[in-house]
């Protein structure tokens, strides 16, 4: 996978590689991705401060993720909860390294969770595949609903 990120840090940033380090670790989420390349380029704007608060950085990261494999999935020609499904990492293959040292120079390891079992969960507990039905038979009448699968 590859991945090019502008962050804005504002400015007086003090915090130096935080944001931008905190964005990339957090890119693969629950996804099995052997390789990624990721290059980011932190500028220093006139506008305010960005700091490591409150997840900084992974809200715009789990957005790229959702939209890669949403993507993804339109071009297989796949549903995207299916795409998600076969690339989650599954309870059998933790713990589970990235090979990416966290910014504490910790290893960035999953050791815990059932991610495909957590997604289950939730399409059940969304009516998913009804909606996905429904859809269905929407579109053939030329009315259009759509629905979207975040993590």
């Amino acid at each position: 996978m590859r991945d090019r990120i502008w962050l804005d840090l504002g400015a007086y940033n003090v915090w130096g590689v935080v944001l931008p380090y905190n964005t990339v670790a957090h890119l693969i989420g629950p996804h099995r991705i052997k390789n990624m390349r990721v290059d980011v380029q932190a500028v220093v704007t006139n506008k305010t401060p960005n700091a490591p608060y409150r997840g900084a950085g992974r809200p715009e990261t789990v957005f790229a993720m959702d939209r890669i494999v949403d993507c993804l999935a339109r071009e297989l020609g796949m549903d995207p909860a299916e795409l998600r499904r076969r690339n989650y990492i599954r309870p059998d293959e933790l713990p589970y390294d990235f090979g990416m040292p966290y910014r504490d120079g910790n290893p960035l390891v999953y050791d815990t969770g059932d991610f495909p079992a957590a997604l289950e969960q939730a399409l059940a507990a969304a009516g998913y595949r009804e909606f996905r039905a429904e859809q269905a038979r929407l579109r053939s009448r030329g009315v259009y609903r759509g629905v979207g699968i975040s993590g």
